[in-house]
C-alpha cells in the first residue's frame, strides 16, 4: 500500500516504491529483507547471513560479479545530476543486483542509504528519468566498451550508485553469496 499522496500516479512514476516501505518499516522494525519473486533459496541454514547484516548493516545480491554491464551504461545522466556524481566514476563499476538486499537500518544505513534511496524514489528526475522513462528500461547490447546512459535501470540504477558510493573498496564483504539463493526464472 502506497502513502495516499502517492497513490494517484501512474505505475510508470512508482519504480521506487517499495523503498518508501524500506523506510516506514525499519523505524519500528530495522532487519528488513527484500527478496524478489524471482529467487529462490538453496539452504534453511540463514543463521550466518541474519548474523552478517546485522553486523555490517547492508548487503545485496553477489555485487554484479557475474554482470557485464556498467552503472555508467545502464544510467541515465539525471540520476547522476539528482546525486552530484560524475558517471565516468561508475564507468567501471559493475551493475547492481537490486531485487535481494538485506538491510539492518543502523544509523549510518538509514542516513547514507536509505534516505537517500527515498529521496530519489520521491524526485522527479532521479530513479524515473522523466514522463518517457519507459523508453529507456530496454538495454540493447553494448558493441562499445564503457560507453554509457544506453538505458535505465531505475532501482538497480540508484543501488547500484549508493552501493558504490559507500562501499566501493569493501564491496565483497557485503556481497551475498550466491550459496544461499538462485535465479528460478
Amino acid at each position: 500500500m502506497l502513502p495516499a499522496d502517492v497513490s494517484s500516479f501512474s505505475k510508470q512514476y512508482l519504480h521506487g516504491n517499495s523503498f518508501f516501505l524500506f523506510q516506514t518499516i525499519a523505524k519500528e522494525h530495522p532487519f528488513l529483507f527484500w527478496m524478489d519473486t524471482s529467487l529462490r533459496f538453496k539452504t534453511s541454514k540463514l543463521d550466518q547471513l541474519f548474523a552478517n547484516v546485522t553486523k555490517l548493516g547492508l548487503m545485496a545480491d553477489d555485487m554484479g560479479s557475474g554482470l557485464i554491464s556498467t552503472i555508467a551504461e545502464r544510467t541515465l545522466q539525471t540520476t547522476f545530476n539528482y546525486l552530484n556524481e560524475d558517471p565516468c566514476a561508475y564507468a567501471t563499476q559493475r551493475e547492481k543486483q537490486g531485487g535481494f538486499l538485506l538491510i539492518y537500518a543502523n544509523p549510518f544505513v538509514t542516513q547514507y542509504f536509505l534516505k537517500p534511496l527515498v529521496s530519489c524514489a520521491l524526485s522527479f528526475g532521479c530513479m524515473d528519468p522523466n514522463r518517457y522513462s519507459l523508453l529507456f528500461l530496454g538495454c540493447p547490447p553494448n558493441d562499445e566498451p564503457f560507453k554509457g546512459q544506453l538505458c535505465h535501470r531505475y532501482d538497480q540504477s540508484i543501488v547500484g550508485i549508493l552501493f558504490t558510493r559507500l562501499f566501493h573498496r569493501n564491496m565483497r564483504n557485503h556481497a551475498v553469496s550466491r550459496d544461499y539463493f538462485f535465479f528460478d526464472k
